[in-house]
């Protein structure tokens, strides 16, 4: 990455990372655009992030923790392809996926597998990963080292209050050089991005 594209995506992050609330007020004319409630979401914070880091850096995306499969969608409005992670709720997102009013859900291609699991993930530019499976302190470390040499830009982190969650972010901030804290809302969201020269660190840790 060049010496002016690291300053123009830093002046990024700040200027709309740190605001990301206001991604998030205006999600739910998205939510409604894919035909479903709020319901199968995540919540409106965490998904204006998803937007954000997706239109910062276009490309594919993946999550664990796909529920319903209501982040999937979403996130598929914006990326070139999604993978998402779930060994559970087979039946709800099947249903969720054949009631959405959007042709995005061929871009989405399910692995019902725990994280410890996968073995392989499908060769793509993946630009944003998103977790948000189980909020057990382990777990949420799994799931990061199965990201981390693989997502080239952010790692977003959803309930971020559960101690569990918050205690692996420490652990990770603190032994990590290459993932840099660039967002932290109270209750819901965290955002780490790779190899950005923030002058300062955002957030609690």
């Amino acid at each position: 990455m060049s010496e002016s594209t690291l300053n123009k995506s830093t002046v990024s992050l700040r200027g709309e990372f740190v605001q990301g609330s206001l991604a998030g007020v205006k999600i739910g004319a998205v939510i409604g655009s894919l035909g479903f409630a709020e319901g199968p979401i995540t919540s409106p914070m965490t998904c204006g992030y998803i937007i954000q880091a997706l239109t910062l850096f276009p490309g594919d995306y993946i999550e664990t923790g796909t529920r319903y499969g209501g982040s999937a969608l979403l996130a598929a409005l914006f990326a070139k392809s999604v993978i998402t992670i779930d060994p559970a709720y087979e039946e709800e997102f099947k249903k969720v996926m054949a009631e959405a009013k959007s042709d995005v859900v061929e871009k989405i291609t399910r692995i019902g597998k725990k994280a410890e699991e996968v073995k392989r993930l499908p060769k793509r530019k993946y630009t944003v990963g998103f977790i948000d499976g189980s909020h057990e302190y382990d777990d949420v470390l799994i799931d990061f080292h199965l990201f981390k040499d693989r997502v080239s830009n952010f790692l977003i982190f959803d309930d971020v209050d559960l101690s569990g969650v918050y205690d692996a972010l420490k652990t990770i901030v603190s032994t990590q050089d290459v993932w840099r804290l660039a967002a932290f809302q109270h209750p819901t969201t965290a955002v780490l991005a790779k190899d950005f020269n923030l002058e300062t660190t955002i957030g609690p840790f």
